[in-house]
């Protein structure tokens, strides 16, 4: 009778050793694993809600609290404006980590209207503007001066790619990823890049604090970036325009550290052995997000200027593979000739409900002039907003 407890508590401690052993293997190769697996899939940053965060609930206006969940406010918000900013393209959307976003613009007028709409005379034109959005208050960056962000002693000029926090909730600084622009001559669309660089603002305010260059100049890298988890990845293409796009990819807490490339395989140093992970012809230049739910998403305006939709691409990795999702949504010009769309962007800053993204692309005229735009050129130029839903990927995993 004595031994049979002691036997049976045995046996017990014994299989809790076992099963103890079994977790902590289980545990080793969950670690191994997770070393192997991309950074991003054990912490990713939450993304904007609006409404919430520090900076809003700081905000005393009325209108940080309102809702900005249609794709209405993000119209009014560019075509409906009173602080003298008039029109732009691109933008970008950054996640400041505080309850605000960044909204990162390009070319960019700014002055009054004249009674049938176009731009009075006096106005200014910005290479670069941003609208900083806290909740549905959306407020005019460097409202004044020559520029928002402007390049000392030289002719040159920035157009921001987009942006993240170093650090996250807790991060100081906000880094700004620009191409470095040159012109060639007198036409508004004589430029070509020379250049890719990252501008450090402080976070609280958006002050310059300063610009470097980035280390790896082989390619126009950060024409779209993504921070997830303890990654910072780097899309990039080539100087000329062409149906490729490249990825790199950084500690997020160091943008100037050892960067690695993906080169088909695997990510490693050589910047010389990168290989595309998508390409599209005759003309690519897709911007990629991460959703909550996990998938990478591409998007891009079909064939750029020629096409009149905007597309997509899903992966379950930066470097993919990428499956092609087809139209996601209409994008046609006004019908006044002359007039083009291009530059499709997708705004994961921007939290939407039952899954659904933000996109936006821009309108513009062959008939555009540095001098000044007539009435039925400012009635088309600037962003489009349209809200997606993004196809799941029915394919096996």
């Amino acid at each position: 009778m004595g031994k049979g407890p002691a036997r049976r508590n045995s046996r017990a401690l014994k299989r809790a050793a076992v099963a103890a052993a079994a977790l902590i293997a289980l545990s080793a190769v969950a670690t191994g694993c997770a070393r192997d697996a991309p950074r991003a899939e054990r912490s990713r940053p939450a993304p904007v809600a609006a409404g919430r965060g520090p900076a809003v609930a700081a905000d005393p206006r009325p209108c940080a609290r309102q809702r900005t969940d249609a794709p209405g406010f993000f119209r009014l918000m560019t075509a409906g404006r009173t602080d003298g900013w008039l029109a732009a393209d691109l933008p970008a959307s950054v996640d400041l980590r505080d309850g605000r976003v960044l909204w990162l613009f390009g070319d960019t007028w700014i002055g009054a209207r004249n009674p049938d709409g176009g731009i009075a005379s006096g106005a200014t034109f910005w290479h670069n503007s941003a609208l900083v959005q806290t909740g549905a208050c959306t407020d005019l960056g460097n409202a004044g001066g020559t520029g928002w962000l402007t390049i000392a002693g030289s002719d040159d000029f920035w157009w921001p790619s987009g942006g993240y926090v170093p650090g996250g909730d807790r991060g100081q600084v906000v880094d700004v990823f620009v191409t470095r622009m040159r012109r060639t001559g007198p036409g508004v669309f004589d430029f070509v890049p020379v250049g890719a660089d990252v501008v450090e603002l402080r976070r609280a305010d958006l002050t310059f604090i300063g610009v470097r260059a980035l280390p790896y100049q082989d390619r126009l890298w950060a024409s779209s970036v993504v921070a997830d988890g303890r990654w910072l990845y780097l899309f990039g293409h080539g100087y000329a325009p062409g149906p490729s796009t490249y990825l790199a990819r950084v500690r997020t807490d160091n943008v100037h550290g050892r960067w690695q490339f993906w080169d088909g395989r695997r990510f490693g140093r050589d910047p010389a052995s990168a290989k595309p992970v998508l390409t599209y012809g005759p003309f690519n230049n897709p911007s990629m997000v991460r959703l909550r739910d996990g998938r990478w998403v591409a998007i891009a305006k079909e064939r750029e200027f020629d096409g009149a939709a905007v597309v997509g691409w899903t992966a379950r990795r930066p470097q993919g593979p990428w499956r092609a999702t087809g139209p996601l949504v209409a994008a046609p010009t006004s019908g006044r000739p002359g007039e083009f769309t291009y530059l499709a962007v997708p705004h994961a800053a921007v939290r939407l409900p039952r899954a659904r993204l933000l996109v936006s692309w821009n309108v513009n005229t062959r008939d555009a002039s540095l001098d000044g735009l007539s009435d039925p050129v400012v009635a088309g130029y600037g962003p489009r907003f349209e809200v997606i839903t993004v196809p799941r990927d029915r394919r096996p995993r």
